[in-house]
């Protein structure tokens, strides 16, 4: 048993469905475009709505339920009774709604505006409105090109199912081949997952468009056929959409480095610097690719020294440099196995004055090899600045090289030092730690002449490190020699400078 009060009321059944709705709404006459103002509400009996329910056949009709309930299904387009009203609204046009208009003809009032045929332009369009562009009328490309399976393993990780860093920079020579001169950024790309059960989902896909301002071109790459075994290759395929528009006197652009590019690049620029690098890359770059703007395999100078400064960080073992130096010098000299007297690369090591001595037992052991073999060795000795960034409240701090070279070998180093401090007497104690360590090595290894610049500094120094004599002493054995008053074992334990 249901009670009356919880009987919910059948409006639809009263109001004699959706014909019995329109007929009352037929009955406003011109006055039914205040149903569509929102404006108008029905809380009064008085309003649009109120005058409406009495042309229903509802029993009930002075209520607010009755009211509301007109509005709601005429704003919410209920059972389609606002687009049924409209529709018969155009059916009962002259000629079936199909005239032309003109400049006179007024069809509906608003008000006080005037439209000409204003019923055909608020019907709903039963037709499905185009909300992408349409690419049909842009020009496509289709090609393909393959991986091979170690080329894909090395593309995709598999462990995570994503791919691996700089794949972008793998896809890019595949690109170059088939033609494809743009500078592509990609933008999107996906990796099905293996547990998915989408069996139309690719295995991967990307999209990318080209970093040019001005060209429009869009690339899309799906795999065409997967790998099965080392055998079968991976096969991908490339649409492109839009013709390539590039203007390389205007802009000029490339891809960001990226994967094992941004790792290898800073090694090599450091070896050999930026400027070099910069000139190999270019004489050895895509001509294609430079003509149509596309640098991308040749990164600015700027772009080379910022990688090498972020390589470094990355690799720097701690951003305070003087603990970054002892750290260093401990690791060297732990993990150093081979040598026997004299461990590790760093020697001396101080904050301030900011002091730095490394060499290795092999780099010694070769120049007292040298200096056995050779009659008249020789030890070049020079300084230079701007390599390493002023300290704060220190002194510009001087690289300090030591080199030699045995026969038809390369320049070899002896030894190094970085000084803040470039008194005879932190200079005197570079050349006394290096003379004390390769005197353990060897204790007859002595230079025959060492070749130093006109350095008045670095002329007292070797001279008071070497054979612990002055200026005025050294200048007087030259003489002495010239005379023949010297014999050869003698001069074998003499070092005399060289000035260049």
């Amino acid at each position: 048993m249901v009670f009356k009060f919880l009987k919910k009321k059948d409006y639809w059944t009263e109001v004699g469905g959706v014909e019995g709705f329109t007929a009352a709404i037929k009955q406003l006459g011109s006055d039914y475009h205040g149903l569509d103002d929102k404006s108008n509400g029905y809380s009064k009996s008085d309003s649009i709505w109120g005058r409406l329910t009495d042309l229903t056949q509802i029993s009930k009709k002075d209520t607010f339920d009755t009211r509301k309930w007109l509005y709601t299904t005429r704003h919410d387009n209920r059972r389609k009774i606002r687009t049924t009203f409209l529709a018969t609204q155009i059916d009962d046009l002259p000629g079936n709604s199909v005239r032309k208009p003109s400049d006179d003809a007024t069809d509906i009032t608003y008000g006080h505006t005037v439209v000409s045929n204003a019923a055909l332009s608020i019907v709903p369009s039963n037709e499905p409105k185009v909300m992408r562009s349409k690419d049909v009328l842009t020009p496509r490309n289709v090609q393909y090109f393959t991986m091979t399976y170690e080329q894909w393993r090395a593309f995709c990780d598999h462990k995570t199912y994503d791919v691996y860093n700089g794949w972008g920079n793998q896809l890019a020579p595949h690109l170059v081949t088939l033609g494809i001169t743009c500078t592509i950024i990609f933008r999107f790309h996906h990796i099905r997952d293996p547990t998915s059960l989408k069996k139309n989902s690719n295995l991967f896909s990307a999209r990318g468009d080209c970093k040019n301002s001005e060209c429009p071109v869009r690339i899309e790459i799906d795999v065409e056929h997967e790998v099965k075994n080392k055998g079968s290759p991976c096969v991908f395929k490339v649409v492109v959409i839009g013709d390539k528009k590039h203007d390389p006197k205007k802009e000029t652009t490339g891809r960001p480095l990226t994967g094992a590019a941004r790792e290898a690049m800073p090694k090599e620029v450091n070896e050999h610097g930026p400027l070099a690098i910069y000139e190999r890359n270019l004489r050895y770059a895509n001509e294609d690719l430079l003509k149509e703007g596309n640098f991308s395999e040749v990164p600015s100078i700027d772009v080379l020294k910022r990688t090498k400064q972020q390589y470094n960080r990355k690799y720097q073992l701690d951003e305070n440099i003087f603990k970054d130096v002892r750290m260093f010098g401990y690791l060297t000299r732990s993990t150093d196995h081979t040598s026997k007297d004299i461990k590790g690369y760093m020697q001396t090591s101080g904050e301030w004055p900011f002091t730095i001595h490394f060499f290795t037992e092999a780099q010694l052991d070769r120049f007292a090899e040298y200096c056995k073999t050779e009659k008249y060795s020789a030890l070049y000795i020079d300084a230079t600045g701007s390599v390493v960034r002023k300290l704060k409240d220190q002194n510009d701090v001087f690289y300090y090289s030591m080199v030699f070279q045995h026969k038809d070998s390369s320049i070899m180093p002896l030894s190094g030092a970085l000084l803040s401090d470039h008194t005879a007497a932190c200079i005197t104690s570079y050349f006394n730690c290096l003379r004390s360590k390769l005197s353990i090595r060897s204790k007859v290894a002595r230079p025959a002449f060492i070749v130093i610049d006109f350095s008045a500094a670095l002329i007292n120094n070797v001279l008071a490190s070497f054979n612990v004599e002055n200026i005025h002493s050294h200048l007087r054995r030259c003489y002495n020699t010239t005379q023949g008053k010297y014999t050869i074992k003698q001069l074998r334990n003499m070092t005399f400078l060289r000035l260049c």
